[in-house]
């Protein structure tokens, strides 16, 4: 809203997706499955599917029931966002744990990664790995991006030896604020909503912006061709 940007939050896991959740949404929405269900997908049918949240964001949400997630193939997510990105300056896409066909083609497709961790051993064990799969298969370095959530929190590892474990500098933080966070998920109502002036939201807002100025620098030499 700040910055004036059209945005697109897609959520890719098809299984468990909780955008419903924290957004406070009924199932009765509209989602992937009507999608996959279309003789074809373009910015027409996806207007008709994409569900306005108060915020100003628009919603593409994962099937309403896990059974239902078998009906959306990879090529139906591809030529969605193939679609979206015409739409919006963002499609954000949110996806689930898996380095799967499925998950692969989105981050064929991205333009940035961002791999959000927190500093405990566990996380950091298997974002070493997910770093290491993307390198062997050719996934561009400068295209993922680290984001370290719940920065402050006290966990014995900080973010500099969080940065020499993974052998690579962390790009974004937010910091640590689990009451409020908490709160809005419980409530459906997004911090930057609810708290927009909280240490968290704060937090958010300078991420946002930090990522906005790396896409446009991303988008700058095409503009000039």
């Amino acid at each position: 809203k700040e910055l004036g940007r059209r945005v697109c939050l897609v959520d890719a896991n098809l299984q468990f997706g909780d955008h419903r959740v924290f957004m406070d949404l009924g199932l009765d929405r509209k989602s992937l499955v009507d999608v996959a269900s279309a003789p074809s997908i373009d910015a027409d049918l996806l207007r008709g599917i994409l569900v306005e949240h108060e915020s100003k964001i628009d919603l593409l949400l994962a099937p309403p029931s896990p059974e239902m997630a078998e009906l959306v193939t990879k090529e139906h997510v591809a030529a969605t966002l193939d679609a979206l990105r015409g739409m919006y300056d963002y499609v954000v896409v949110d996806v689930d744990k898996r380095l799967d066909d499925l998950n692969l083609g989105i981050l064929d497709a991205a333009e940035l990664l961002f791999v959000v961790l927190t500093a405990d051993l566990s996380c950091l064990k298997n974002v070493r790995l997910v770093l290491e799969t993307l390198g062997h298969i050719g996934y561009p370095n400068d295209r993922i991006k680290l984001l370290l959530n719940r920065s402050n929190a006290f966990t014995g590892i900080n973010a500099k030896t969080a940065e020499g474990a993974l052998k690579r500098p962390i790009d974004l933080q937010v910091v640590n604020e689990y009451r409020g966070a908490i709160s809005a998920l419980n409530s459906g109502a997004p911090v930057m909503l609810a708290k927009g002036d909280s240490p968290l939201g704060r937090s958010l807002l300078d991420a946002a912006r930090a990522i906005d100025k790396v896409a446009s620098a991303l988008a700058a030499p095409a503009s000039t061709r």
